[in-house]
C-alpha cells in the first residue's frame, strides 16, 4: 500500500470515529475562543497538525447540524471582532 493514501491519525486515536472526535473538540475550543473558521484551520494546523481538509470536512457537519447556532455564532464573532476593533482606535501603537 502507498503511504501517501493512508489517513494518518494522531497516536492516540485508534479509528476515524475517535479522530473525528478529536477534531470536534478542538474546533469547539476553538469556536470557545470566538475564532473564525480560517483561524480555526491554521491553528488546527500549527498546533495538532490537522489538515485543513480534515477540519473542513468537521466543520462543515457541524454546520449542517448546528445551522441556527453557526448562525448566531458568526454574528458574535463579527460583533466581538468589531469591538475590539474599535476600542483600539486612536491608540498610538507606541502605548502598549
Amino acid at each position: 500500500m502507498n503511504d501517501e493514501n493512508v489517513f494518518h491519525i494522531p497516536s492516540g486515536c485508534k479509528n476515524a470515529e475517535e479522530f473525528s472526535n478529536y477534531v470536534h473538540s478542538k474546533i469547539m475550543e476553538c469556536l470557545k475562543d470566538y475564532k473564525s473558521k480560517d483561524a480555526t484551520l491554521k491553528h488546527l494546523l500549527d498546533e495538532y497538525q490537522i489538515e485543513h481538509d480534515q477540519t473542513n470536512t468537521v466543520w462543515d457537519l457541524l454546520e449542517i447540524a448546528y445551522a441556527d447556532f453557526f448562525i448566531e455564532y458568526e454574528k458574535n464573532r463579527k460583533t466581538r471582532e468589531n469591538d475590539a476593533t474599535s476600542s483600539t482606535k486612536g491608540i498610538e501603537p507606541g502605548f502598549f
